[in-house]
């Protein structure tokens, strides 16, 4: 993929193999690979995300199925299995939620059955509360991996700790390394095809936002402009003004993010390929990992090795 490199092994250099449970689009697999590591295996359920994820990935070998119809003993051996279980139930932009744990808890089945020396559970921070008693997670911002964009993230599983490479926010303090500033929005600008916001956008989003906050519920429309760090990209981007959105103040003028401006957000590279209709290639990269996220945890566990 253009503008992110690969780490190469050396030929007498075994490389760490990996399983992507949940992979939707790849972007935990496109990390990892990033990192030098031997994916061998992705499975998910949704085949338009599969096909995003075979188009990206053509040599790692899929399988097209319910987690809950998976067992451990079905699984190759490999040394870390990263699994990104569904969010929706656990979102704080869900306004019912019924916080099942059904699918999370059989991915820790899963782990616990096959004993890989490392493994990785990625979802929004409250799934916290709802962890089995004594499972290990860190939250993690991906604006400091250098990904441009704010999303908080719990990060569970057996894995070492991956020191920040960008600056975490300034009223949050990690150690006394220097860092490097975050990756601010103007770096990474892409105007062309973005949508001018017009009066009546404006207007009904406020409406919006009055009729949900009497009903207790949030409506989040974020302006950045370039010296901003974007919060995080949901999957309801699509639907721009009528779901929690962003909008930039761009030359005088308001207008949502172009469709490579958030695969830039979500820190994919631009010719990553996503499958589908527009609501459902914005669905697939909103559920995404990072793969610069990804990728610091998979260079965490090299440094481990």
């Amino acid at each position: 993929m253009a503008g992110l490199p690969v780490r190469s092994c050396s030929s007498d250099e075994r490389r760490v193999k990996v399983i992507d449970l949940f992979c939707g689009a790849g972007g935990s697999t496109l990390g990892f690979k990033m990192a030098g590591f031997d994916v061998i295996l992705g499975v998910d359920i949704d085949p338009i995300a599969l096909s995003s994820y075979n188009l990206n990935h053509p040599e790692i070998e899929t399988w097209q199925m319910d987690i809950l119809d998976l067992s451990a003993d079905k699984l190759p051996e490999a040394d870390v299995v990263i699994g990104s279980t569904p969010c929706t139930e656990f979102s704080l932009a869900k306004r019912v939620r019924t916080y099942d744990m059904t699918l999370t808890n059989h991915f820790l089945q899963i782990v616990q059955e096959h004993k890989p020396k490392y493994w990785i559970l990625e979802n929004v921070p409250s799934i916290a509360w709802y962890l089995p008693f004594g499972t290990p997670y860190n939250l993690l911002c991906a604006a400091n991996y250098g990904v441009p964009q704010q999303r908080l993230r719990c990060i569970a599983g057996e894995y070492p700790y991956p020191l920040p490479t960008h600056a975490k926010h300034p009223q949050r303090t990690l150690d006394d390394r220097e860092l490097l500033p975050w990756v601010k929005f103007g770096t990474i600008v892409y105007p062309g095809g973005a949508k001018i916001v017009s009066k009546d956008g404006i207007a009904g989003a406020i409406r919006r936002a009055n009729q949900l906050g009497r009903k207790k519920c949030s409506f989040a429309l974020h302006v950045l402009d370039e010296e901003d760090v974007p919060f995080t990209l949901t999957a309801t981007e699509f639907h721009g003004l009528r779901a929690p959105s962003t909008i930039i103040w761009d030359q005088g003028k308001l207008r949502r993010l172009s469709w490579l401006e958030c695969v830039r957000c979500q820190s994919f590279p631009d010719d990553y390929i996503f499958k589908g209709t527009l609501d459902q290639r914005y669905h697939q990269l909103g559920d995404a990992v990072p793969p610069l996220l990804a990728r610091a945890i998979a260079e965490a566990i090299l440094r481990d090795q």
